[in-house]
């Protein structure tokens, strides 16, 4: 009787020191790993950047097809109906369907982009001609401005080193542009109508990526249930129902935000386009253009296209960009209190603070595609932490409302006035 207990106790002890010798030495292999990411972080730097070079034409081409599947869905909607009673296999019905839709989407694919191309490369280099052929005149009028004003300064030699300084700055703008500039968009002009304006490598990648979109689109059912296989394999069936979930809320945020912003950037570009033109402003369809592509980042969209937008307008006339900047600024609220609400709703669910800080940090790990994706980025992991967190409160039987921990105490105030006052 004595024996059993001991040998119980000497078992245990034994478990838990394999458990804890098995902990120290994950820890210590994870932080022997860390040591060797930091160490040699340009490889693993260089080993990522590589892996991505191979796959772009593949993510170029779940891009697309991601974007395109909407049209390729309707298509198939409207017509897998009238093709059924006529084919002899519902099998058949489908497949002309798909073919009809695949061909739509590239149609709208090589549509939009030709017609951008074929927009913006001409109005760009004439941007480029009429800027560097107004720059000097404004330089002059900048300079003698400056003259006028550096003139009634006391200290003659801080107005002397600022007129240097602008001098030396407007000698090496205009060189650039003799030099380098000009020179740049005739040798533009020449790669682009020999057709050699893309590198082997480029044109390979998009190539891929078309016939990449193709399968995407066309096996995107398979695809779905091949993952489906792959996770009712490996998990069992509540934590699969919990990932089919969770991929679905994802698809449905991503999916709602990217085509309302879509929708939501084409309106406010074609809006800027006809102000432009009725106002009589230069160069609309490339500063549309920039107001169009920018407003696709929220919050800050707007105002990152403005900037260059003005600058550009500012050369030919500021007077012309001060009318630009009351366009933006009725545009912006436009967007932001009729457009935006009508199109994208309340589909984040997030506060517009949240919306900032997921902009600015989405754009610091990875640029302007950060700025895009991470706002649904954000809102998906603000939603699913809301769930955990408001899990844990019931499971321990605590109030699970933001509005029941606020305290105004410090104001000397009560928080039920407060809040009462805010429903009313």
């Amino acid at each position: 009787m004595d024996e059993k207990p001991r040998w119980r106790i000497k078992s245990i002890t034994s478990t838990s020191f394999f458990w804890w010798g098995l902990t120290i030495f994950t820890v210590g292999a994870l932080l022997v790993l860390f040591y060797h990411f930091l160490t040699n972080y340009s490889g693993f730097r260089f080993g990522l950047t590589k892996f991505k070079n191979i796959l772009s034409p593949f993510i170029y081409g779940f891009v697309m097809a991601y974007l395109l599947s909407p049209i390729f869905n309707a298509v198939i909607r409207r017509l897998y109906p009238k093709l059924e009673p006529k084919t002899k296999t519902k099998k058949t019905a489908l497949t002309l369907s798909k073919v009809v839709a695949t061909l739509v989407c590239l149609a709208v694919l090589f549509g939009v982009v030709g017609g951008m191309l074929a927009l913006l490369v001409p109005q760009v280099i004439e941007s480029i001609r009429g800027l560097t052929a107004t720059l000097p005149g404004r330089f002059d009028q900048v300079s003698s401005w400056l003259n006028e004003i550096l003139a009634g300064f006391e200290n003659q030699e801080v107005a002397e080193s600022i007129n240097n300084g602008f001098n030396e700055f407007q000698d090496h703008i205009l060189t650039w542009i003799q030099d380098t500039l000009l020179p740049g968009v005739g040798s533009f002009m020449q790669r682009l109508s020999t057709g050699v304006m893309v590198t082997i490598r480029t044109a390979f990648n998009i190539i891929i990526g078309v016939i990449a979109c193709v399968y995407f689109l066309n096996g995107k059912e398979k695809f779905r249930a091949q993952f489906k296989m792959i996770i009712s394999a490996f998990f069992s069936e509540k934590r699969a129902t919990g990932i089919y979930d969770f991929f679905a809320f994802s698809n449905k945020t991503f999916g709602g935000f990217i085509t309302g912003k879509l929708i939501d950037s084409l309106i406010i570009g074609v809006l800027c386009f006809v102000a432009m033109r009725i106002v009589g402003l230069p160069y609309p369809i490339l500063i549309s253009t920039i107001i169009g592509v920018t407003n696709i980042i929220p919050f800050f969209g707007p105002f990152i296209g403005a900037i260059p937008s003005i600058a550009i307008i500012c050369i030919i006339s500021p007077m012309q960009a001060l009318y630009f900047l009351i366009l933006v600024v009725i545009l912006q609220q436009l967007d932001g209190n009729v457009i935006g609400p009508a199109i994208l709703g309340n589909s984040l669910g997030i506060a517009s603070f949240w919306v900032m800080f997921a902009i600015v940090v989405g754009g610091g790990l990875f640029g302007f595609l950060g700025m895009v994706i991470g706002v649904p980025i954000f809102a998906i992991i603000y939603y699913y932490l809301s769930r955990y967190v408001d899990k844990r409160l019931k499971e321990k039987e605590l109030d699970a409302k933001t509005k029941d921990y606020l305290s105004y105490e410090k104001y000397g105030l009560e928080a039920e006035v407060i809040l009462n006052e805010e429903s009313k």
